[in-house]
């Protein structure tokens, strides 16, 4: 009797430690992925230089561009998705390094490694930021500067734009604002952003984010930059019930591992079941751990659209964990 019962202990302690190396969804129904392989996807990446986005030319990326020059987009969004979960002390560092020598006189980033390819804008300062706050490395104080740059750089309604350059002056993207507006509340400047929040609330109303916006090809990213606001009590009181509404009245999402990452996110966030969409997503993950590759932005108006499996797969950890 004694012996059986130490079996069935012995197997119940193996069978928890199996599931902490594949990654253990904690919702009524268990979603089985494996955290370790996703995570060392990420680690090889990152550690190899290859985790910078490529090109297509519609948004499953077929077919693909020429190879875009080197950016340090990927860095802000790998780091500001996964600095505070499992990654990887030495994957934190490089990706840190990137950005910590990379802003320009005025404290603000450019998408490009080379700024001269690419004006200084308001999302990747935002982003960088925002991800260097996560990381502990910089304080609040040292974001006011560039935070009241963004904050001044608004077109004739008060809206917060995409570009500090005048020659792109009047380019105005919502994900943008959102994720311009998370910095905002955070330093508690909500009062002098008053006109992009209602721009922001008034584009969710409208769906006038069925399209995707300038940047971001898909919806899901407009939802998944709004939910953020939803740590902010004043904000998740504003936005979370039209949030809520227009998040469930979306079609169902059949193979695109971003935005089912994204809409776990957002229904997490809204306390909402995403059981199924769990499942789906962990379906898809592939032999190297990774997720396949989708567009996440495009270059404006045109058709060149951007993305990487290292993107996407950040965006799955995050939803998954």
């Amino acid at each position: 009797m004694f012996t059986r019962l130490y079996m069935f202990f012995l197997l119940a302690i193996m069978a928890g430690i199996n599931k902490q190396a594949a990654g253990v969804l904690g919702s009524p129904q268990e979603t089985i992925w494996n955290k370790r392989a996703a995570y060392s996807f990420v680690k090889h990446s990152v550690e190899s230089g290859v985790y910078h986005c490529i090109g297509g030319h519609n948004r499953l990326m077929e077919p693909p561009l020429s190879q875009v020059p080197r950016e340090l987009f990927s860095s802000m969004v790998i780091l500001h998705l996964l600095v505070n979960l499992e990654l990887d002390e030495q994957v934190k560092n490089k990706l840190v390094a990137d950005l910590q020598c990379a802003a320009d006189g005025e404290g603000c980033y450019s998408f490009f490694a080379e700024s001269t390819l690419l004006p200084a804008d308001a999302d990747c300062t935002a982003l960088s930021y925002d991800a260097l706050l996560q990381a502990r490395i910089i304080a609040c104080k040292d974001v006011f500067k560039p935070l009241i740059a963004m904050i001044k750089n608004v077109n004739r309604e008060g809206i917060i734009e995409v570009y500090f350059n005048q020659q792109r002056h009047g380019r105005i993207d919502p994900v943008v604002c959102a994720n311009v507006l998370y910095l905002v509340n955070l330093l508690d400047k909500r009062d002098q952003a008053m006109a992009t929040e209602e721009f922001l609330y008034r584009i969710l109303q409208e769906e006038a984010y069925s399209q995707g916006t300038r940047y971001y090809p898909s919806e899901y990213m407009f939802f998944y930059m709004v939910a953020r606001l939803l740590d902010f009590p004043l904000l998740r009181e504003k936005f979370a019930p039209l949030l809520t509404e227009k998040l469930l009245k979306m079609p169902p999402i059949l193979q695109d591992p971003l935005d089912l990452a994204i809409r776990i996110i957002c229904l997490k966030k809204l306390g909402l079941a995403y059981d199924g969409e769990a499942h789906q997503l962990a379906s898809l993950q592939q032999a190297d751990g990774g997720w396949p590759l989708c567009a996440f932005f495009k270059k404006g108006r045109s058709e060149d659209f951007f993305g990487s499996r290292e993107i996407v797969t950040a965006f799955t950890i995050k939803a998954l964990t």
